[in-house]
């Protein structure tokens, strides 16, 4: 057995073979996340609050059993993983009088669940094509930083361009840290 301390996060992008010529543009950026519990919910308005872009929650037809860190929950959300599972969204872009093609930047909110996206964000990834757009993640957690979701964002969106994420440990918002990842992402402009 090897052990591994101190790793640092990755750097760059992650581009698909047949995305690897989309380009970032100066189009409209939307913000869709997806918060259970609330953890998303807070980081997602921060960015809104910088970033002036439009917003849409990502919210099962269906609720969880329970709303909150419950064992019921995660239980339920598991076996949705464990199932590849596409359950159906309480509402799309549409419903909210958006449109995707008017996005050419998707800032994506998640929380990580055993390593990897949850189910309704995986549904609306897979309801929208989203060729061509540039997707910046961003991901609560609870010390699992991204896991697999970027690889798990990439599969479903295969010619998308993947830029940067920022993760941050459940409600513990950095706001200089959030700026400084949306400039980087070239989503807002200042020193």
């Amino acid at each position: 057995m090897r052990l591994v301390r101190s790793a640092s996060p990755a750097q760059g992008e992650v581009k698909s073979i047949s995305g690897a010529s989309a380009n970032q543009t100066s189009g409209k950026v939307l913000i869709a996340y997806f918060s259970q519990t609330g953890n998303t919910d807070g980081f997602a308005k921060i960015i809104q609050d910088m970033s002036g872009a439009d917003i849409f929650r990502i919210e099962r037809k269906e609720p969880y059993s329970a709303s909150s860190n419950a064992q019921v929950l995660y239980a339920e959300a598991l076996t949705e993983q464990r199932e590849n599972a596409v359950p159906d969204l309480k509402a799309y872009l549409e419903d909210a009088g958006l449109n995707i093609d008017d996005y050419d930047t998707i800032l994506l909110g998640y929380c990580n669940w055993w390593a990897s996206i949850p189910a309704p964000v995986r549904s609306f990834l897979m309801h929208y094509d989203m060729s061509g757009k540039t997707i910046v993640p961003f991901c609560s957690m609870g010390g699992g930083r991204f896991g697999q979701t970027i690889s798990a964002v990439a599969k479903l969106c295969p010619s998308s361009t993947i830029k940067k994420g920022l993760d941050v440990t459940y409600a513990s918002y950095d706001n200089d840290e959030i700026s400084n990842w949306l400039k980087a992402n070239g989503i807002i402009t200042g020193n």
